[in-house]
């Protein structure tokens, strides 16, 4: 559909190698008919231009570009079919810290200048804080803490957001303990809360009742039977 678009982790298995990358971005515009094919190739440049690449960057092709350029194409590309919803799965994953720090910039950039929403899926909760307003912590696919960033993250209320803001190392300080046990197969999943094998906050109705989100004020809700109290996190 083109009210959403996606970039995918693997940016570059996304773009065909056998077309240029001018090529690539005009696809879009052909297929949902932005702009008239003779207007295709301005269109091209000012998306590559967008993006913090030059307008040439649309004669090569993707194995002539380097990872930060080919996830800067995909985002282009993303973006020519004027979506409403642009969804990053780990956009910035598996970059080097300066080219990942200029990526998340320009996707704040192009959020708040073409006002779209971004929904950005990271294992990375540093990334998480800086780029997103709201935040969805999901285990075993699905969500169990939802609320504004910086309140999620201060104040975990779900037991495992707040097992993973304190697996973030920090400077000067033992490198935290993993939670026990191993994480169970979606295939097989556990009676009661999904995280009641792991949680050390488990109590018996754990094991038994499936919590459902539920609202907490402020915006935030958590999938939680026993969910923490400011002063627990």
């Amino acid at each position: 559909a083109r009210d959403v678009a996606m970039v995918y982790q693997d940016a570059r298995g996304s773009l065909d190698p056998r077309m240029t990358v001018g090529a690539l971005i005009a696809e879009p515009l052909r297929h949902f008919g932005i702009v008239p094919k003779a207007q295709e190739e301005t269109r091209v440049g000012e998306l590559l231009e967008r993006v913090g690449l030059p307008a040439d960057a649309a004669k090569r092709y993707p194995s002539g570009l380097s990872g930060g350029q080919v996830r800067r194409v995909a985002i282009a590309r993303a973006l020519a079919s004027e979506p409403s919803v642009l969804v990053a799965d780990e956009a910035v994953s598996g970059l080097d810290v300066s080219t990942q720090a200029q990526l998340l910039t320009l996707l704040r950039k192009l959020q708040q200048e073409m006002g779209i929403t971004l929904v950005f899926i990271t294992h990375d909760l540093g990334v998480a804080s800086y780029l997103c307003e709201q935040i969805a912590i999901m285990y075993l696919g699905r969500i169990v803490e939802t609320g504004p960033t910086d309140a999620v993250l201060n104040a975990p209320a779900h037991p495992y957001a707040a097992a993973l803001r304190g697996a973030a190392p920090r400077f000067f300080e033992p490198i935290p303990e993993p939670l026990p046990g191993e994480i169970p197969s979606p295939l097989d999943l556990p009676k009661g809360c999904r995280f009641s094998t792991r949680c050390p906050m488990a109590q018996d109705d754990c094991r038994t009742r499936d919590p459902q989100l539920g609202t907490l004020g402020a915006g935030r809700a958590v999938a939680c039977l026993h969910p923490l109290a400011p002063s627990d996190t």
